[in-house]
């Protein structure tokens, strides 16, 4: 069993910011306190935010570590944790494939996982579209390949693993550099009470999404914590 956001995966990020003021588009080069005990954050203009109680790195665990101030236990846990990457294609085809199911791990070929998107809840169920991703090792294999030709090659790949002919209208491509924990922390997030400063992510309570929405859901629970609440 799946469960997914719907219409869209990110309606569950669009439901829980909706009370929220969210600023988009907006690059944090600089985290440091101040005299205050409050947190000071900068970004790539050189525009200050307002001091704030507490900050949380929703990030891969490399971007963190570079925001994160000093030596910090948290910082050193989170540059100590590798990532790898996922190349993925979306696969528009001319006609729905003759399968029974929608979803499928592959373990031959560069392909590790397959979903026909188009029948998730809330989507357009024409035409049909498949999500393929590559295993860890062949993203590794050929992270600095061209994007076209990855994504023939995933498509090449799924057809041959279902054992099936098909045509596709469109294949594009997409690199995730930083997608999969090598090895995650057994923590379900990390943070620091006294100094208001935590980082959370699938890196922390496991892999695939709902990882980093388990390890996301910790972090609430300690901030709460910390509250008193």
């Amino acid at each position: 069993q799946r469960f997914v956001g719907s219409p869209g995966m990110n309606a569950i990020c669009l439901h829980l910011a909706e009370e929220l003021e969210v600023s988009r588009s907006t690059h944090i080069t600089k985290i440091e306190p101040d005299s205050r005990a409050k947190w000071r954050l900068a970004d790539d203009t050189g525009q200050e935010r307002e001091p704030f109680d507490l900050v949380v790195l929703a990030l891969p665990p490399s971007q963190a570590a570079a925001l994160l101030p000093g030596s910090s236990e948290l910082r050193e846990r989170a540059a100590a944790v590798r990532m790898r990457p996922c190349w993925a294609a979306m696969a528009t085809l001319a006609r729905p494939l003759p399968v029974d199911y929608d979803g499928a791990f592959v373990s031959s070929g560069p392909l590790s996982w397959v979903a026909r998107t188009s029948a998730k809840p809330g989507r357009q169920p024409t035409p049909e579209r498949w999500v393929l991703h590559a295993s860890a090792d062949w993203s590794e294999a050929n992270l600095e390949a061209e994007r076209q030709w990855v994504a023939e090659q995933l498509l090449a790949g799924f057809l041959q693993a279902a054992g099936v002919e098909a045509e596709a209208d469109s294949v594009m491509a997409h690199r995730w550099r930083f997608a999969i924990p090598a090895e995650p922390l057994p923590d379900e997030c990390l943070f620091d009470p006294e100094a208001g400063l935590g980082v959370c992510g699938d890196w922390c309570a496991g892999p695939r999404v709902e990882g980093a929405f388990l390890s996301g859901a910790a972090m609430a629970g300690r901030i709460l914590g910390r509250l008193g609440v």
